[in-house]
Parts: C-alpha cells; structure tokens; sequence
C-alpha cells in the first residue's frame, strides 16, 4: 500500500475485516491521503501486527498513535513513523500509556522511529525512556528540539541502537548521562551533533565498550586525543566516520593499525571492516570463550584434586 494516494476508508476497512490475524507487518509509507480516522478503522481488526511503517504520512497526528497503542499494544514490535511532522510529545503519552488511568502501552516495542518529527521535545522522550525498556533500537535522527535534558531519566537497559544525527541541540553532557547508564550500546549515530566534544569521545570510551559502529560525521571539536581514547575502550569497533573532525589522515592511519579487521573506506573519512571480518570476529571470540573455559575447568579440577590430599603436579 506504501505511495498510495487515493486510499479510501471503506477500503481499508473492507481489508482489515478480511486479512485480520493474517496480516503481522505492514507499510503505509508515503501515503498522503492516510488519516487517524483510517488508522482506527483498519488497526482495529488487526490482532497479531508486528511491525507497521507509516513513514511520511504528513496528515497522521497523535491521535493516529493513541490507535495503535490501544489495538497493537502486546504485538507491535517495530513502528516507524519517521517524517510524520504533525507528532508531537502527546504520541509518545499515549505509546507509553502515560495518560489517563490504567491506560494500554506498547508493552514489546523493539524498535522505534521517530526520525524528522521536528515537534518532539525532551517530554516526550523522557516518557519513552521511563517506559519502554524492551527498545533495542531508537532513531531520533533530525528531532531538532532534543537537549541534553531528554536523557535525564531512563530505563532503556536493552537498548543497542541509537541514532541521534542532526540533534543539534545535544551535547557533551546529555552523552556523558548517556554513556552512565546503556552499556549494551553497539550502534551509535552522532553525525551533526557539533557541540560534542572530546569530554564526550572520553565518555564513550568508558561507558560504550561494546561499541562497533561510531559516527562523528561534521563534528569538528572531536580531534586525534578523543578519537585514541575511544579506540582504546571500545575494541569491538569496527567502523567509524569521522568526516568533518580535527583529524588528520595520518592520525586515521595510525588508528586502523592498531584495530583488527578494519581498513580506510573509500566512500567517507574512516574506517570499515574488511571483507569476513564479522566471522573472524565471531571465531576469535569463541577461541577466547573456549581457552577461558578450559583454565576453568583444568583450575577447577586441580582444587578438588589438592582437597582430596594428593599432590597434582
């Protein structure tokens, strides 16, 4: 359905009533003629939707998500209202049921976003970080009223993905906050972000360790001191742009030495990994894993072997 100009009412209606159970992912993307009053009449016949992408549906508003939180709130998994200008911090109330008495929330949401919705403000986030702490993956790409103040409060111990490019009014102490308390951070995006600076590079490399793939793309006070610091905390990193930063090409080479699996890109100032890297990566964490199990194991055995009185040698 995704570009459709001229859905009608009825006929979402019609579909839903048939397809029922039978539909688990649905996209929607682009269709300008989608109203709130559609989203309730369809979703409303949906019992199992997993995954539902309205990106760019400009005519959608809060309402369309107090819709699908109250028919989609234990199946939805993935929602990407990306582009859906007319939200504002009211949807992200009624997603984390925030409003009214024993409300319905979207209790497994995985993956959220809400990318380019310019009108969300640190409230709104501070109710997604209360409340929705199965997300793995948040993209807040372009939400030009995000501060430092949205990361105050949060309980979102799953998350692995976050995307923060463009969140120009976000800086080093929103990240340092950050970097306190999601460890499990794998994916970080901060390109744009341009009032970070090294104290952020440092926040990163204590906090973030098992970060893999980094962008500070058109941050100019991240330099060569921060981006070393990350290097050596962060030793699963595996690719990072650092495009518009006080960096030096030779400075650039001098990190890929000393980082395995990695080389120069050739389509941004950085580095990526090399061809198998993700295998060699996995075969090396598995040899690891197995020689630690084995000192165990031969550690183990001798101990019972000395309480028992006979001399091991």
């Amino acid at each position: 359905l995704s570009g459709s100009d001229n859905i009608e009412l009825k006929k979402l209606r019609s579909l839903g009533i048939s397809s029922q159970s039978m539909i688990v992912s649905l996209k929607l993307r682009a269709c300008s003629s989608l109203t709130d009053d559609m989203i309730e009449s369809f979703l409303c016949h949906l019992y199992d939707l997993k995954k539902l992408d309205l990106t760019l549906c400009h005519k959608i508003s809060d309402a369309a998500c107090k819709s699908i939180t109250k028919f989609c709130s234990s199946s939805l998994l993935s929602l990407n209202l990306s582009g859906c200008d007319r939200l504002t911090s009211e949807a992200c109330r009624w997603m984390t049921g925030s409003i009214g008495q024993n409300p319905p929330r979207l209790k497994h949401i995985q993956s959220l976003d809400l990318s380019c919705c310019s009108r969300i403000d640190d409230a709104g986030l501070q109710f997604i970080g209360r409340r929705c702490n199965t997300l793995t993956n948040l993209n807040l790409s372009g939400c030009i009223k995000v501060t430092d103040a949205a990361f105050d409060v949060g309980r979102l111990s799953l998350l692995k993905s976050l995307n923060l490019k463009g969140c120009i009014r976000v800086g080093d102490r929103g990240l340092i906050s950050l970097t306190r308390k999601y460890h499990k951070i794998e994916v970080l995006n901060l390109a744009l972000c341009d009032s970070l600076t090294d104290k952020t590079a440092k926040s990163i490399s204590r906090g973030f360790t098992k970060l893999r793939v980094l962008s500070f793309e058109g941050i100019p006070a991240i330099s060569e001191v921060g981006l070393c610091e990350v290097v050596r905390g962060c030793r699963g990193l595996i690719m990072m742009n650092i495009t518009g930063c006080n960096v030096t090409r030779g400075a650039l080479i001098a990190l890929i030495k000393g980082i395995d699996y990695v080389e120069e890109s050739r389509n941004y100032f950085g580095f990526l990994p090399i061809k198998g890297a993700t295998d060699l990566i996995e075969t090396k964490r598995k040899t690891r894993v197995e020689e630690i199990q084995r000192h165990y194991l031969h550690n183990s055995a001798a101990r019972k072997i000395q309480l028992r009185g006979i001399i091991c040698v």
